[in-house]
């Protein structure tokens, strides 16, 4: 059994392409992109440049489950949630949404518009270009995020993508919450600290010159982003600064 969603707006060319050809087949023959596990591949078919992931298990249950689920609920949430982000200018477009039927469950191919060239904040500080620039168009879109009503269940420096876009996109949305209007400030904090725990993990494993204030670059890009400032900022501040036990840089 498929289940396969297919974005609206698509040219009848393109959601002929996809449904006739199919993704898994798509996927066998596109190039292979680096990170997020070897599941993402890169194909142009009808004129666009798509990226196309074959979604597959972290942790635990990787060893013996690597691509196959058992709840439907998380994609088809991450697809609603793209869709709607998308129309901001936050994430990149969903494409196609293929759930397969499989013995013990089915797997999964996701489909989005690709944003080339783009490279990851944590790319980003890599190659040398981390700077308050940088990080405050972070924390603008990162407010942006929240304003639409979203908590990125996985924010981190290499779900941030910088394209030729204003801000950068968020990608991996599916263990993300989404609520009618802005979350809680003490659960957008949260959120935010989450990207700095990140930074302070990549900083620990790879010895990465910070760049001057950092946190407040990034805590200027969110106002921004925002409208303005807000009390929990000191607190933000405080702890972003002081960083994080060893412990928690390694889940």
């Amino acid at each position: 059994m498929e289940d396969l969603r297919l974005d609206p707006t698509l040219p009848i060319a393109l959601c002929d392409a996809l449904a006739g050809r199919g993704l898994p087949a798509l996927w066998q023959g596109a190039q292979a992109l680096p990170g997020g596990r070897g599941s993402a591949r890169l194909l142009r078919l009808e004129g666009r440049d798509l990226v196309l992931k074959r979604e597959r298990r972290g942790g635990r249950l990787s060893g013996f489950m690597p691509d196959r689920y058992l709840a439907k609920g998380p994609f088809l949430k991450e697809w609603a949630l793209g869709l709607h982000l998308a129309e901001r200018g936050l994430a990149p477009r969903p494409v196609a949404l293929l759930l397969h039927g499989c013995p013990l469950g089915f797997r999964a191919f996701a489909m989005t518009e690709a944003h080339l060239p783009s490279r990851s904040l944590a790319d980003l500080w890599r190659e040398g270009e981390l700077d308050a620039e940088v990080l405050g168009r972070a924390g603008e879109a990162v407010a942006g995020l929240h304003r639409a009503g979203v908590l990125h269940g996985d924010l981190n420096a290499g779900n941030l993508l910088f394209t030729r876009a204003p801000l950068p996109l968020l990608i991996d949305l599916r263990h993300s919450s989404w609520t009618e209007g802005p979350p809680a400030p003490s659960t957008r904090r949260h959120n935010l600290l989450r990207l700095c725990r990140s930074l302070h993990k990549l900083q620990h494993r790879h010895g990465q010159a910070w760049p001057e204030e950092p946190w407040r670059a990034l805590l200027a890009g969110y106002s921004k982003g925002w409208g303005g400032e807000e009390s929990w900022h000191p607190a933000f501040l405080s702890a972003a600064e002081r960083g994080f036990p060893i412990r928690s840089l390694f889940w």
